[in-house]
């Protein structure tokens, strides 16, 4: 007589590793819950309106962007709006004590939105006391201060290299590959900041330990995919309809940014603590 076939166990789903969808559709609700937080992708587009003009003067109707996850994911993650600009010294001696002072306070008011940004995701996703904004700004502030002037020095430095070697292609393609090798391995400093609660240092360690590891390399892969299907969309409404479409296209962009924001909250949620 036949044995019956024992059935398969079941696949505990509790079991199955989160995946990248699992941590876009927890931003989604997050922002669902509260729908304010787009308002704060929304305001840091603004701080990045000094590029406005090389947006409409541009002779390009649609780009595709990759990008990594920032703490404030706005309209600029999805267009290539830098200008065609020749960095020489005399571009670099023109960059005075006003401009340095300005790029540092956009750092400064970025690190404010994303810290509470972050802050009040990680309170919804990870089911904990959800803070005001306000409390979250304090409470997080410093460590993604830090991360954002480290960003902000990383960019000099490519400047400064750019100049050094005399405008050589070659260099500078090597150092812009350099940076976003850095920018990979650091990214996560502050969203590892706010949902453990800890200092830069900490935070940046914890990160350089989880950057060689599959679920954050397949994590940022879906990342930058997700904001390359959205980048034609964003990018046409911006170049094609002048300030008013930029302005239109940084509104179309604010949910999508707070919910990105959400899907990497929600992973290193999932993974840093």
């Amino acid at each position: 007589m036949a044995t019956p076939s024992t059935p398969a166990d079941p696949v505990d789903g509790a079991d199955r590793p989160d995946g990248y969808l699992d941590h876009l559709s927890r931003g989604a609700d997050a922002v669902g819950e509260a729908p304010y937080l787009i308002l704060v992708t929304l305001c840091s587009a603004l701080l990045g309106f000094g590029r406005a003009d090389a947006v409409v003067e541009s002779d390009q109707f649609v780009s595709l962007t990759l990008g990594l996850p920032s703490p404030t994911p706005d309209v600029w993650a999805f267009l290539n709006a830098a200008p065609p600009v020749g960095v020489t010294e005399g571009v670099v001696r023109t960059v005075g004590a006003g401009e340095a002072g300005a790029f540092l306070l956009g750092a400064v008011v970025r690190a404010a939105l994303g810290a509470g940004l972050l802050g009040v995701l990680a309170g919804v996703i990870g089911e904990r006391e959800r803070p005001p904004f306000p409390a979250a700004v304090r409470r997080h502030f410093l460590p993604v201060l830090v991360y954002e002037v480290v960003v902000l020095l990383g960019v000099l430095l490519l400047a400064l290299l750019a100049v050094a070697s005399g405008g050589n292609a070659a260099v500078v393609f090597v150092g812009i590959l350099l940076g976003l090798a850095v920018l990979y391995a650091i990214y996560g400093v502050p969203f590892v900041a706010v949902v453990r609660n800890c200092g830069f240092g900490t935070a940046l360690d914890r990160t350089v330990s989880l950057a060689g590891t599959a679920p954050y390399a397949l994590f940022t892969v879906g990342y930058a995919l997700t904001v390359l299907a959205f980048s034609p969309v964003v990018s046409v409404l911006a170049y094609g309809g002048g300030l008013p479409g930029l302005l239109l296209a940084a509104v179309v962009a604010a949910p999508v940014g707070a919910v990105l924001a959400g899907a990497v909250t929600s992973f290193f949620l999932s993974v840093a603590e």
